[in-house]
């Protein structure tokens, strides 16, 4: 998922999105290192492993996935109202 970058005037109107601009960044980052350290998750292959760590890797990316597209509709509402 590609976000659109928040603009400065856009601060004027919606400071909140700078905030959640970053939190997208690290989302990002964080979400590729899980997949570094657990390539079959990127693959789409699912929690098939008894391994409590990949379980837990595939939940917190799951999560992530969410809240990030979660953002997203908010950015779009925010920039819909103005």
């Amino acid at each position: 998922m590609h976000t659109t970058p928040t603009h400065f005037f856009d601060l004027d109107d919606a400071p909140q999105l700078a905030a959640f601009e970053i939190l997208d960044h690290v989302l990002v980052v964080a979400e590729n290192t899980i997949f570094s350290a657990y390539p079959e998750l990127a693959a789409g292959e699912g929690p098939q492993s008894d391994d409590l760590p990949v379980w837990v890797a595939e939940e917190i990316s799951g999560q992530m996935r969410l809240l990030r597209r979660a953002i997203e509709r908010y950015k779009r509402a925010v920039n819909k109202r103005r």
